[in-house]
């Protein structure tokens, strides 16, 4: 796809080239995402912890849309961000797992979309002085899955002993990695899907506010 891009977008105006950076780029870092999972699946074992930072969820937001619009395109689909207005512009957590999740689960839903839409929303409920809940929900059109696959996918258990098997267990690697990271995080994923009318994941992740 990378190649018959770059091949439409020679000696075009600058707009084709622009747009060939965006392609390539999103491509890229939904690449780098894919080895991101290879390498915290084989960290696993190490228990290695989390590094959290002051970041913007806004900026963060943008960046996935960003980065899935291409994969978005080319199935003709569409992904539309809407943010709460009360949500901290600079909060606490793991910026880089975060977007790991959302990459995964967007990901995720574009997998069996066509000429539908990707809907993530971004809400907060403050628990405490200085946190508050992270509420990141992805919603899609799309195929949806049954009530079997989501119960498995829901059980799997990120502590087992067996989680290097587990994950393999019926596809949906990704939505295991982000189950994984969600909870490392301390957090917790709902999906709610229907066959044939779509899916969607729900994450709830504490995270510090920046006072």
């Amino acid at each position: 796809k990378l190649l018959a891009k770059n091949k439409s977008c020679l000696n075009q105006p600058d707009e084709a080239q622009s747009e060939l950076n965006e392609y390539v780029n999103g491509y890229g870092q939904i690449v780098n995402s894919v080895v991101g999972n290879a390498v915290e699946f084989n960290s696993h074992a190490n228990n290695q912890n989390l590094k959290t930072a002051e970041y913007s969820i806004k900026k963060l937001a943008d960046d996935v849309q960003k980065i899935m619009l291409p994969a978005a395109k080319d199935s003709s689909n569409s992904i539309s961000v809407e943010i709460d207005s009360a949500i901290p512009d600079l909060i606490v957590g793991a910026a880089d797992e975060v977007k790991r999740i959302m990459i995964n689960l967007v990901s995720e839903s574009l997998k069996n979309l066509r000429g539908g839409v990707v809907n993530i929303g971004i809400s907060g409920r403050k628990i405490e002085a200085d946190g508050m809940n992270l509420i990141i929900s992805i919603e899609d059109n799309g195929t949806g899955m049954n009530r079997d696959t989501v119960r498995k996918l829901l059980q799997f258990n990120t502590k087992s002993k067996k989680w290097d098997k587990d994950i393999f267990d019926g596809g949906y690697f990704k939505i295991r990695i982000a189950k994984y990271l969600i909870e490392k995080m301390h957090g917790k994923l709902h999906i709610d899907s229907e066959v044939e009318k779509g899916t969607k994941y729900t994450m709830v992740l504490p995270q510090e506010i920046v006072v």
